[in-house]
């Protein structure tokens, strides 16, 4: 039935059969015993209509079966790219995950960060209040120094009392002397006169007591007639012992005149010495209080500036962190946006899939049952209609004979058909090349834009990191190398300051005790002046003390200073370090960044290509002997024009620079740490000594 022609001359009826006729059942027209109908004529006529349909129906289904052959390819094609795509799909979530790690590791050095700054605020309020305190503490110092200026004006007074009443004293022990001295010569004379006549005496006594020997020899003769005699002799001897013993008694008095008067002239040389020493540390303390007035003065200075100095660093670095806030939300967000691109793609993507798929599995079914029941409904017609095909057969053989030029019309509007199809293809094959290129073009376009933004935004941020950390490497040298000086300063001054102390508070003590020495020895004398002098060196000691206690209270200010320094020094490190390590991670997600889009780039241009091959292979499986690729892999010219040489040295190249900017703020960071490293050693060598 497949070779009878479509186009059969159809003669008209010249008698058609009454419309009653017609409206007659099949079982009214057709004979019980044969099945033959009556109505021959009418039914051949039916019969060819129906041939008609079964014809133009077969013609329908005539590539059924190649067409479910390629649908067959297709569906496996589709599974392929479904697959892949899948694993794409797996690849780029895992990615997207890593992505989400990071940002969180990121925002965790963030909050870090922001924890940092917070503490550094209330260092910088802490300190605040303590320049606040050394502020007040100045003030009192001013209120006070009116009052320190008074009592040095009321001691220098009483310095000038003290001398006055010293001259007097001294003019009054040098009148003392000289009357002591005239007494005493006075004495010598009139002791000199006494043992000169004594001497005298003593001579004539001796001439007497000779003569006496002489005469006792006589006398002892007349012993019993002159006892009055030898009464008078012994009266004379005694006297002698007398005159003797009051000589002894001079002499000795004659050395403790001269003893007191020898401990009268050390006395008056170690209080004019006194004098001089006491001179000489009023001088000297008017110039320490003037010197520590100024050092304070500086040192106010030098806090205020390093206050101002560190509110401002400070305020930088909470614009940085806004800034590096400001950035990452943007990334989040540009993140996000792509993410949803990719995500909205890629299930428009699946949803087109899917729903082609559903469409060839539902035509497939379809055409199945449509040619099982075509199949069921020839076999019936066969069946059933064989033995009236036969009886025909007779009455068609002329129309079959005029009919054998047919064929060659059919082949000739095949071969048209057919070429006209090719040509179809061949323009279908041209659009889809063309389209290919177009999109491939536009996606290299916008590589290319997306690489150069991000090499000039990771060459602004690498330029702004360097002259950043540049900035704030010079400033932490010129600060540390200001504050080592300051520091050799004001332990040289301490140094200086504590052994003028020392030497003072040993030379008043040795003053106070030879004072208290004066005072014990001469509180019989003048007990009114000694109680006054005293009553001033207690002031004096009490003045020192308080000068003690100053200057303990500004070695533990400066211990602080240190300490804050020293602090602040850590602080500004480990701030430069996390900046460095925020930039590190910063070029590390933008090359992430750049390595994923090449990638979804790549995936998507290798897709459009086999879909187009696809579509190309579909286009070319009319024709019945053309070999197709199982796998639906693309041609290699359009798998070489689909950017794989371009992704990869893009990516050698996001890698070596990214790998050049890693190394270079490695090694800046590296320098920080030895310069901060030496700095502390330089710091804890100058402390220790």
């Amino acid at each position: 039935m497949s070779e009878t022609p479509s186009n059969i001359e159809r003669l008209p009826l010249e008698h058609p059969l009454p419309d009653e006729i017609q409206e007659m059942t099949r079982d009214d027209t057709v004979c019980k015993f044969c099945g033959v109908s009556y109505l021959i004529h009418h039914e051949v006529k039916r019969l060819e209509k129906e041939l008609e349909k079964v014809e133009a129906e077969l013609q329908k289904y005539k590539g059924c079966e190649e067409r479910e052959r390629v649908l067959k390819i297709e569906v496996e094609k589709l599974k392929t790219s479904l697959s892949e795509k899948d694993m794409i799909l797996h690849d780029r979530e895992a990615s997207i995950e890593h992505l989400k790690s990071n940002i969180k590791v990121k925002e965790d050095e963030l909050w870090k960060a922001i924890q940092q700054a917070e503490a550094a605020q209330k260092q910088l309020e802490s300190e605040t209040a303590a320049s606040n305190k050394l502020r007040e503490w100045r003030k009192d110092m001013m209120q006070r120094l009116p009052l320190l200026k008074a009592s040095l004006s009321d001691e220098k007074q009483a310095l000038g009392s003290v001398k006055s009443e010293f001259k007097d004293y001294q003019n009054k022990m040098a009148a003392i002397n000289k009357k002591i001295t005239g007494v005493i010569q006075k004495v010598c004379k009139k002791e000199k006169q006494v043992v000169e006549g004594i001497l005298s005496r003593a001579t004539e006594a001796e001439k007497l007591s000779s003569s006496l020997q002489s005469q006792l020899t006589d006398a002892q003769q007349q012993m019993a007639s002159n006892s009055t005699h030898g009464q008078m002799l012994q009266e004379a001897e005694d006297r002698i012992r007398q005159m003797t013993s009051r000589y002894a008694e001079l002499e000795a008095r004659e050395q403790e005149l001269q003893d007191k008067l020898q401990k009268a002239s050390t006395e008056v040389r170690s209080a004019k010495s006194e004098a001089i020493q006491f001179k000489e540390i009023l001088r000297n303390k008017t110039q320490e209080v003037e010197d520590s007035q100024r050092q304070r003065a500086k040192h106010e200075q030098f806090l205020s500036n390093s206050i101002n100095k560190l509110q401002e660093e400070l305020r930088c670095r909470a614009e940085e962190a806004q800034d590096y806030q400001r950035e990452l939300g943007e990334l989040k967000e540009r993140e996000a946006e792509r993410k949803r691109r990719v995500d909205s793609n890629l299930n428009t993507k699946m949803e087109a899939s899917a729903r082609e798929l559903r469409q060839l599995q539902e035509a497939l079914d379809n055409a199945r049952k449509d040619c099982s029941a075509l199949r069921d409904e020839r076999e019936a017609m066969v069946a059933s209609h064989q033995h009236r095909i036969e009886q025909l057969k007779q009455s068609f053989a002329q129309r079959i004979q005029e009919a054998d030029g047919w064929p060659e019309k059919l082949n000739e509007s095949l071969s048209k058909e057919r070429e006209k199809h090719a040509q179809e293809i061949a323009s279908l094959e041209e659009r889809l090349h063309k389209s290919f290129q177009v999109d491939l073009e536009i996606q290299k376009q916008r590589n290319d834009e997306l690489i150069l933004k991000y090499k000039q935004e990771l060459s602004s941020a690498e330029t702004k990191m360097k002259n950043n950390i540049q900035r704030e490497r010079d400033s932490l040298k010129a600060r540390l190398d200001s504050l080592e000086r300051e520091l050799f300063d004001s332990k040289k001054l301490s140094n200086d300051q504590e052994k003028g102390l020392r030497e003072e508070i040993e030379s008043l003590k040795r003053i106070t005790a030879e004072l208290r020495k004066h005072v014990a020895e001469g509180d019989s004398r003048n007990t009114g002046e000694f109680q006054a002098m005293r009553a001033e060196l207690q002031e004096a000691e009490q003045d020192l003390a308080s000068v003690q206690r100053d200057k303990l209270e500004l070695q533990k200010k400066l211990d602080q200073n240190k300490e804050e320094v020293a602090f602040l020094q850590e602080t500004v490190g480990r701030e430069c370090e996390e900046r460095l390590e925020l930039t590190e991670a910063l070029s590390k997600a933008r090359e992430q960044l750049l390595v994923h889009q090449r990638g979804t780039s790549i995936a998507n241009s290798t897709s459009t290509g086999r879909s187009s091959h696809s579509q190309l292979s579909l286009g070319g499986s009319s024709s019945p002997h053309q070999p197709t690729s199982p796998k639906g892999n693309p041609p290699s010219g359009l798998r070489r024009g689909s950017g794989g040489g371009g992704q990869s040295g893009g990516s050698k190249g996001a890698r070596n620079s990214g790998s050049g900017g890693g190394g270079s703020l490695n090694d800046s960071r590296n320098r920080i740490a030895t310069v901060l490293g030496k700095k502390e050693l330089k710091i804890q060598i100058n402390a220790g000594q």
